[in-house]
């Protein structure tokens, strides 16, 4: 969570530095006026963020009690900064320099004419955002004094997921407004214009609460491991030296004047800076166990994404509208963009490269030996080093099978996959001993084995890309308004996915010494009111977005978890939360940062 807030409740511009610059620099009041203006709709939807954060901590609050979690100590921070974050969105405290305070004094400076007069509103103004950033930094370092450190890693991934999502969106946007200039745009085209431009500064944001982020935890690494230290260093000052702030700030401006080809040139900028400081993180030492309890974590929700969405297909009737399909049409495109964005770099896609890498070497080992039986049946005279290539052949084909089941091992594969990778490495060394005996067409029929069941393996392990695939048939089905169509395509990436996650599951309870147990039903709580099974469900639901959070009287969210993991959340909380768990607030928030609400 520590992790993460940043990105959504620090979103305050820094207007002091802008306002000198701004009133000394400004040609006329009317491009003061523009400026203002955008500052002003980003402290705007600044508190509408932090209304919203503040309410969700409330009921993470309440979570924790119902599954016994957390102490007091922490509980009492998550309060303090539940109830502090309210107080400086509430537009009715008088006298306090909150954030509808800062609004009103950026209104004042857009309505008057004098440039010094501006000024003078802005460096109040200004003054105003200092007190209300230091005042979130305090909280913040508060509650993650409760909490623990946690690492700012995958601060980075988060960002590049999101700003690749917005450059998707303003490749649409320039589609729709190619040519019109700014004045010219409906409403509807100038509000989406600025939603944009607000997510966009709302990503620079997320750029400086990661850098932070990662200058505090290079200062933790250099007094245990330098090495380390020294890649997150190294990360920070590629964002630094490329200027992503900057390229981002010059994004949102480009979006805000409906210069979407501009926009989307700083956005790749910015995506590739993002991309290479990444790469310089990837670079540390990654415990294996963390990573597979992370991937598990987004996994689990994207299934429960998707089986929301075919919940609602299911519901379609004849009286749903065209805009209904187009809705979930979209909705499943973001799922299946989150599938494959999991998926890059993932253990288990490594493993499926590795398995394909040891079939083509079989295939290859195969055509070798075939040649080489020619060559002995023909007593040509180079038999005997044409022997010697399939030999050498099969021993490579051998190194690449090794080094798959390696990465079997190490990202969770299916027990299928396993299986197969096993019975491949038989037919292998079955082949080695009919290689060495000189009897090559037995040798070949053992790699045959081999072949069949390296294929077996792939094929096992392609369930992401058997989600995709029937992720992309349900978005067109839904596009020409298929309802059973699409909810069977649904239904079979629901599947694929599920297979996924019982690999994943099994290794960690493999790595972990702990076996699988079966699903853990929820307990009534005797302090709750909630009474209706279905109801229950409906609360149970997610954990990780809050968009089906219902409230009821006062019931919490009625999150379950298995007793292993309260056990490892209570140890945790201790020292920082465990990666799985931090993983799903990181998640939760990313939603709210996107403009997600919880109704």
């Amino acid at each position: 969570m520590i992790r993460t807030l940043p990105a959504v409740i620090t979103s305050c511009t820094l207007l002091a530095m802008a306002s000198f610059t701004l009133a000394a620099a400004a040609d006329d009041t009317a491009q003061v006026g523009r400026s203002v203006r955008l500052e002003e709709s980003r402290q705007k939807g600044v508190s509408t963020l932090t209304v919203g954060v503040g309410r969700e901590l409330k009921s993470l609050v309440d979570e924790y009690q119902y599954n016994g979690i957390g102490q007091e100590n922490q509980l009492a921070a998550l309060n303090k900064l539940s109830e502090s974050l309210a107080k400086l969105a509430d537009a009715n405290a008088a006298g306090q320099e909150t954030m509808p305070w800062v609004v009103q004094h950026l209104a004042t400076a857009r309505e008057i004419k004098n440039l010094l007069e501006i000024r003078k509103e802005l460096l109040t103004a200004g003054g105003g955002q200092d007190k209300i950033v230091k005042s979130l930094n305090e909280l913040l370092l508060a509650v993650q004094k409760e909490f623990g450190q946690v690492g700012a890693k995958s601060d980075l991934k988060d960002l590049i997921q999101e700003q690749t999502k917005l450059k998707q969106t303003t490749e649409k946007l320039g589609d729709q407004t190619l040519g019109k200039k700014a004045e010219n745009l409906n409403p509807e085209q100038k509000a989406d214009l600025e939603k944009v431009a607000q997510q966009q500064n709302a990503l620079e944001q997320g750029v400086q609460a990661a850098i932070d982020n990662l200058k505090a935890q290079s200062q933790e690494l250099a007094k245990t491991d330098p090495a380390q230290a020294k890649n997150v260093d190294d990360a920070v000052k590629e964002l630094e030296q490329k200027k992503v702030q900057d390229t981002m700030q010059q994004a949102a401006d480009n979006v805000a004047d409906n210069k979407m080809a501009q926009a989307e040139d700083k956005q790749q900028q910015a995506l590739d800076a993002l991309n290479q400081a990444q790469k310089k993180l990837d670079q540390t030492n990654t415990d294996p166990l963390a990573k597979l309890e992370q991937d598990l974590a987004k996994l689990d929700n994207l299934v429960q994404k998707e089986q929301d969405l075919l919940d609602k297909t299911n519901a379609l009737d004849q009286n749903s509208q065209q805009q209904d399909f187009n809705q979930l049409q979209k909705d499943q495109a973001d799922v299946k963009g989150d599938l494959q964005q999991l998926q890059q770099d993932s253990p288990q896609q490594k493993a499926e490269q590795a398995a394909e890498n040891a079939l083509e070497k079989q295939k290859e080992a195969k055509a070798d030996q075939q040649k080489a039986d020619q060559a002995a049946e023909q007593k040509a005279p180079d038999a005997a080093q044409e022997q010697q290539a399939a030999t050498q052949a099969q021993q490579a084909a051998d190194q690449a099978e090794q080094a798959a089941q390696q990465a079997a091992q190490d990202a969770g594969v299916t027990p299928d996959a396993a299986q197969a990778e096993k019975e491949a490495a038989q037919a292998q060394q079955a082949a080695d001993q009919d290689q060495a005996q000189g009897q090559g067409e037995k040798a070949e029929k053992a790699q045959d084995a081999a072949i069949a069941a390296l294929e077996k393996a792939v094929g096992a392990m392609q369930a992401a890309d058997q989600a995709a695939q029937e992720m992309a048939a349900a978005e067109q089905a839904l596009g020409q308004e298929q309802q059973k169509p699409a909810s069977g395509d649904m239904q079979k990436a629901l599947d694929a996915m599920k297979s996924m996650q019982a690999a994943m599951q099994g290794e960690i309870a493999a790595k972990t010494g702990q076996g699988n147990e079966p699903p853990h039903k929820p307990d009534q709580d005797p302090h709750s009111k909630t009474k209706d099974p279905k109801e229950l469900k409906t609360l149970t639901a997610s954990l990780k977005y809050g968009a089906t959070k219902t409230a009821a009287e006062n019931a919490s969210w009625q999150v379950s978890l298995a007793p292993q993991e309260r056990e490892a959340l209570n140890g945790a909380g201790k020292d920082k939360f465990p990666a799985r768990y931090e993983q799903q607030l990181g998640l939760y928030y990313q939603n709210l940062a996107a403009g997600g609400t919880s109704k």
